[in-house]
């Protein structure tokens, strides 16, 4: 990796004089907790996010993504635990913080009213960007259909690229994304990634949520996995393939060894598919007990496979876990109300409207309890 310093002359870019090759937090949580009533939507959740990495944010609907999320952006209070992004207490500094930030929302609300570039214009003004060459770039590269149309005319897929501009168009230093790639087509979803890998390679950090395995296989440099509000799971894609089991097949001329086989330590579901010579199994960890059993028998082939990401995932939930459908990111009905915020301003979330409110005066309100 270069480890060249990075300067930037654009705000909230990569920090002046930083290293690549110095390891920095830029996101960092501690036992953080959210409870609505007795539902405890994130329990604990230590996350530790480091600059110039793309972090994916794993989990079924319900898991506790968007609530987190929310969370590490002050737009809701933790019931206890902290959250640090920059080294700044979110609850603290919020203002600051979300100067530094790019963030789309999971349920996106644009100003329907305004076309993609008025919308360009506005969120470049809260930030201090007036050339807005490089979101027209990105309109282009992501095939926005028109930028002078009114937002409200626009498909959803085309609602969700204008969101995905307005997020990076300042180039944040952070860029945190709930499930950007929703209602994209794949040669779109491709082009993000592009765009995700450029933004990484400058220096920003990209913190994003998915329940989308392919994606963050494709291009995250680590991931978390979220379940009931707890981490399961934090490593790279290959950590996470190198401690789960690897299927195998093999293929006898004669009988199968089943009982040897599966009375081998990290074996498990060894069986045979209507095929008397042939056992299929899964495997965790140290291959050579189950090589040195079949090779005292007559083996015609031998085939071993990788789990996929997905099949590792759904080991942590159990397949009826990670399929559920019909509700938003926290296994709710999907909130009315996810505008664009202002960096000086934080919302409470009511049905219908936003009501911004002052950074000292952010408080869960009734509507809070109920999700």
């Amino acid at each position: 990796m270069d480890d060249r310093a990075i300067t930037h002359t654009r705000p909230g870019g990569p920090v002046e004089g930083a290293r690549r090759d110095i390891v920095e937090t830029v996101l960092r949580t501690h036992k953080l907790t959210k409870r609505f009533g007795k539902f405890v939507a994130v329990r604990d959740l230590d996350l530790d996010v480091t600059r110039g990495e793309i972090y994916g944010f794993l989990g079924p609907n319900g898991a506790g993504k968007s609530t987190t999320i929310r969370m590490l952006l002050d737009l809701i209070r933790p019931s206890s635990g902290s959250a640090e992004v920059f080294g700044r207490n979110v609850r603290k500094h919020g203002t600051s913080v979300r100067r530094r930030i790019g963030y789309l929302p999971g349920e996106l609300a644009l100003y329907e009213n305004l076309s993609p570039r008025q919308l360009y214009e506005y969120s470049g003004s809260l930030y201090g960007v007036k050339d807005l060459r490089y979101a027209l770039e990105l309109s282009e590269r992501l095939k926005v259909t028109d930028i002078d149309a009114k937002i409200g005319s626009l498909s959803q897929g085309n609602k969700q690229k204008v969101g995905i501009v307005q997020a990076v168009l300042h180039q944040p230093q952070l860029a945190i994304l709930d499930e950007p790639t929703n209602a994209l087509d794949p040669l779109v979803r491709q082009e993000v990634y592009r765009i995700l890998e450029e933004a990484r390679n400058l220096g920003t950090t990209v913190f994003f949520s998915s329940h989308v395995l392919a994606e963050a296989e494709r291009i995250c440099d680590r991931v978390a996995i979220i379940r009931e509000g707890e981490l399961s799971r934090v490593g790279t894609v290959e950590e996470l393939k190198a401690i789960s089991p690897r299927r195998m097949k093999i293929y006898f001329d004669g009988p199968v060894p089943l009982d040897e086989l599966s009375a081998i330590p990290g074996v498990s579901d060894a069986r045979m598919n209507g095929d008397p010579q042939t056992v299929e199994l899964m495997v965790r960890g140290n291959m050579d007990a189950i090589i040195k059993t079949a090779s005292r028998y007559n083996v015609r082939d031998f085939y071993s496979e990788d789990v996929s990401l997905e099949e590792i995932f759904l080991g942590y939930y159990g397949e009826t876990d990670a399929v559920q459908h019909g509700t938003d990111d926290d296994g709710q009905s999907p909130s009315n109300v996810r505008q664009l915020i202002p960096p000086d301003r934080v919302i409470e979330e009511r049905p219908v409207v936003a009501v911004p409110v002052g950074d000292g005066d952010l408080r869960d309100n009734e509507m809070d309890a109920r999700r």
